[in-house]
């Protein structure tokens, strides 16, 4: 709509110039404001187009999202199946602490009754 308005000023205003021009006897600016106006006209539509491809990206972006978020709460099992797969870890590292824990206490005894003997 931008275009299509700049448009129609940038023909009335020549217009307007082009008789007044004649009548005055003066040089009007017409194809100068005209150049202007296109030039105008042309950012306008190109600041319309990147505008337009923001909102469509934004848009695209929001729905991956949501239908990640969706996956994600649709596929429980496969939540349960993580969790109990870290669950696990939990319980092998908790036995290799307590293991590493005998250990070192076997080995501090190991060191006190070499020097006492």
């Amino acid at each position: 709509m931008s275009e299509k308005r700049a448009r129609e000023e940038s023909a009335a205003d020549t217009d307007s110039e082009a008789a007044g021009g004649e009548e005055g006897g003066a040089t009007a600016p017409g194809p100068c404001l005209a150049a202007l106006f296109s030039s105008l006209a042309t950012v306008a539509a190109e600041k319309l187009q990147s505008e337009a491809k923001f909102l469509a990206d934004k848009r695209r972006m929001k729905k991956e999202r949501d239908e990640l978020v969706a996956l994600a709460l649709e596929d429980p099992g496969g939540r349960r199946q993580a969790e109990h797969q870290v669950r696990a870890l939990q319980l092998e590292l908790d036995s290799a602490q307590q293991a590493a824990a005998r250990g070192m206490h076997q080995l501090q005894e190991q060191s006190i009754t070499e020097m006492r003997a």
